[in-house]
Order: C-alpha cells, then structure tokens, then sequence
C-alpha cells in the first residue's frame, strides 16, 4: 500500500502541496495556504465560507444577529483604539452641528442658572 503524496518539487515553482479538497497543486506560500486551515487551500476555505457561513447568515436569523452584534461590538473597540480617530469625528460633529450644540449648552445654563 502506497500513502497518497501530497507534497511535489517541480524546478519553476519550488515545493507544492496538493489540497485533499479540490486536488490541485498549489505553492506553499502564505499567498495559497492559511495558517489555521492547514487542510485546505485559501480557495476551497473561501468557497466553503461563501456556501455556508454566508447562506447561514442570509437563512439564519439568530446567526444574522450575533454577527451584526459582534461587528457592531469590534467597530467599536477599533474606535476606542484609536484616540486621534476620535478626536478627529468629534471635531467634525461639532463642526455640523455647532448651532444645535450651542443652543442646548445656552438652554442649560439658563435652566441652571434659574432653578
């Protein structure tokens, strides 16, 4: 009995490794090959996620939702990770709505100021 070979060297492209998935060859570089899915090539991983977690996420309402939460969620901790982002959409809401932020501190001051 012979095991299946999956790794070849071929002279132009170096070493190759056969994806047991789709049974081509493809070099082993990170271009073609993920690091966490070592048994499959980048193009059966991505066509694995198009047919399954996007038809999920399309069918699945209870999926639909955690993954809009947790988007919502990371979105959120990458603004916070970054102050000058921050600083920069403050500056530019204050900058549309100067009149209305001014009128709402003017109607404070004077509830404040007669109470």
């Amino acid at each position: 009995m012979s095991l299946p070979r999956d790794f070849r060297f071929r002279e132009d492209v170096g070493f190759e490794r056969r994806c047991p998935a789709c049974a081509d060859w493809w070099p082993i570089t990170l271009d073609f090959w993920d690091r966490r899915w070592t048994n499959r090539c980048r193009a059966c991983i991505r066509a694995w996620k198009r047919a399954n977690q996007n038809g999920r996420y399309q069918t699945d309402a209870v999926y639909r939702e955690a993954r809009q939460q947790a988007a919502a969620l990371t979105a959120w901790k990458d603004r916070q990770n970054r102050p000058d982002t921050i600083r920069e959409r403050k500056a530019a809401y204050y900058r549309a709505n100067a009149p209305r932020i001014l009128e709402g501190q003017r109607r404070l001051r004077a509830e404040r100021k007669a109470s």
